[in-house]
């Protein structure tokens, strides 16, 4: 499985993996930081509601006290030994949001005053008393019986009754409980969002990688096949030239060096004139696409009438204005005618037709010839691809025509496919369609 995601030893796949990388580090910070943010604000709901419930203790209950100048909750105060220095009461009016809490009010003489609905004994009622005091703070947290209490301790002073401390015990067991199971789950949730992350963010950066790496393997292919297609020439020419050398009749060899150079000038011409139509900027103007593809078949008539090919033309009478780059796509019809009649066998035929659909002007190159494979028709536009390797060279093809005729429909925003269908007949075979749509 990790094998299929991740991606080892190469360029591509250490950009992948760094992708991956920032993507996972960039979401698993943003989550984090969002459960934090909901933790937070639960925290600050959970301790308001605490002091709510701290605030909530009826005033009677804490003997009406109120802050004495000269008294501080930092005092040491000598705590009861014996059992009848706390006294226990209950009773006031309790509020309906009353929760479980209890009073604790420290005398100066040392002993304990204790308002509690609760069953504690007076050993526990010290010791929380103590701890509450001792710990040097306004409020604090301690445990009773098992139990989390959170306590709110001021100095006071009661001229009846002598209280220099009061402290107000609120339990908190249940809410630091739940307070700790929504940590734990907020942890659990971040562990299984990372994972989660890890998964999906391999298979968007696999999805994203992916024409990246599919231009790669073309421009890697389209310089081998470059290669290949210029050390043919190359090669022939090498051999010729050295046959000339050594030959009493040159003129032979020469002629062939000649050839060789005339197809290796084509192929980089064709080679160069990709690299310009990928590069340059389209220019758009209205022009008759019934007029443009009439001139461009006046530029094979010649060349149909060697091969015997009959030629039908087909569509409006009317002229058809579509919005473009003119020249680009003469040279996009010229392609597709030029690669009509390479493929037609003598006595064959192409018919050709103009016609409006939509909001686009078509054009459509119908050719009989040999049936392409499905396997062959999605290759067919790709650099260099030729389904029939021996014909194509016969026909002086390097398989670049209908690569270009593609590239210039893509960067004018007009599209080009092609079908093959295969003919019920005795003499077999199969048209096919090349269908060009302009934007009008």
């Amino acid at each position: 499985m990790f094998s299929k995601l991740l991606m080892r030893g190469s360029l591509l796949g250490k950009l992948r993996n760094r992708l991956l990388l920032i993507n996972l580090i960039s979401l698993s910070v943003i989550m984090a930081v969002a459960l934090f943010v909901i933790f937070f604000i639960t925290y600050n709901r959970y301790q308001s509601d605490i002091d709510a419930r701290l605030d909530a203790i009826p005033a009677s209950v804490v003997e009406n006290a109120y802050l004495a100048e000269d008294a501080s909750t930092n005092m040491k105060i000598e705590m009861p030994e014996e059992d009848g220095d706390v006294q226990v009461t209950g009773g006031g009016n309790l509020p309906v949001d009353y929760s479980k809490s209890f009073v604790i009010n420290v005398t100066q003489g040392g002993k304990l005053s204790v308002f509690s609905m609760i069953e504690l004994n007076d050993k526990e009622y010290v010791k929380a008393a103590t701890e509450a005091i001792e710990g040097g703070g306004e409020r604090g947290k301690l445990t009773i019986k098992d139990r989390k209490w959170e306590y709110r301790l001021q100095a006071c002073t009661d001229l009846s009754a002598g209280y220099m401390t009061s402290i107000v015990f609120v339990d908190i067991e249940e809410s630091a409980k739940t307070m700790a199971g929504l940590l734990i789950s907020m942890i659990i949730a971040g562990v299984v969002g990372i994972v989660i992350i890890f998964f999906v963010s391999c298979l968007f950066a696999n999805k994203a990688m992916r024409p990246v790496e599919e231009s790669m393997e073309k421009q890697r292919r389209f310089v081998a096949d470059a290669s290949h297609e210029l050390k043919t020439p190359l090669a022939i020419i090498d051999a010729n030239a050295e046959a000339a050398k050594n030959s009493d009749d040159p003129d032979k060899w020469i002629g062939r060096i000649e050839e060789e150079s005339v197809r290796m000038n084509k192929l980089i011409e064709s080679l160069l004139y990709l690299a310009r139509t990928e590069d340059a900027k389209p220019e758009t103007l209205p022009f008759d696409l019934v007029s443009v593809v009439s001139g461009e078949i006046g530029r094979v008539e010649a060349v149909l009438f060697e091969k015997g090919i009959e030629l039908r033309l087909y569509g409006e009478d009317e002229s058809i204005i579509v919005n473009s780059d003119k020249e680009k796509i003469q040279q996009a019809i010229l392609i597709l005618l030029d690669n009509a009649v390479k493929y037609t066998g003598t006595g064959g035929h192409v018919d050709v037709s103009v016609q409006k659909n939509d909001k686009f002007g078509v054009v459509s190159i119908v050719n009989s010839g040999a049936y392409i494979e499905p396997t062959d028709l999605r290759k067919l536009f790709d650099r260099f691809y030729r389904a029939d390797e021996s014909r194509s060279q016969n026909a002086g093809s390097y398989g670049l025509g209908l690569s270009i005729a593609k590239t210039i429909a893509g960067r004018l925003g007009a599209s080009l496919s092609a079908s093959s269908t295969k003919l019920i007949s005795e003499e077999g075979g199969a048209l096919n369609t090349f269908v060009l749509k302009i934007p009008m």
